[in-house]
């Protein structure tokens, strides 16, 4: 797994920070999120390992895609071959959603780099 280091991140590393729009979509069914709803993501986000990440293709059309990755001081960090579908998609437009592998306790993040 990638690690944020005090120097610098790996080169290879792509982080995605949690926007304030992402943190509203983290409280389903609510207008406003609370601290439970975002204490409850960085728990799910913190343990797993397995994620899927979306990118928009050329096209437009997404592109989804499971990623091991790692959630370290509030940011989400996977790494990816740039020649792969995934980091031409990255490089094109940064637009990226995240979400945790269980769908019992789905965890969804919307954001860019």
């Amino acid at each position: 797994m990638l690690a944020k280091t005090a120097k610098s991140k790996p080169k290879s590393a792509t982080r995605t920070a949690p926007s304030q729009h992402a943190r509203r979509l983290l409280a389903e069914g609510r207008q406003t999120p609370t601290s439970s709803a975002w204490s409850f993501a960085e728990e799910r986000l913190s343990k797993s390992h397995n994620y899927w990440i979306c990118s928009p293709r050329p096209d437009v059309r997404p592109h989804s895609t499971p990623v091991w990755s790692i959630w370290l001081d509030e940011a989400f960090y996977f790494s990816t071959d740039p020649a792969s579908r995934k980091g031409q998609n990255l490089k094109a437009n940064s637009a990226v959603s995240v979400h945790v592998e269980s769908g019992d306790e789905p965890v969804i993040l919307g954001g860019s780099r």
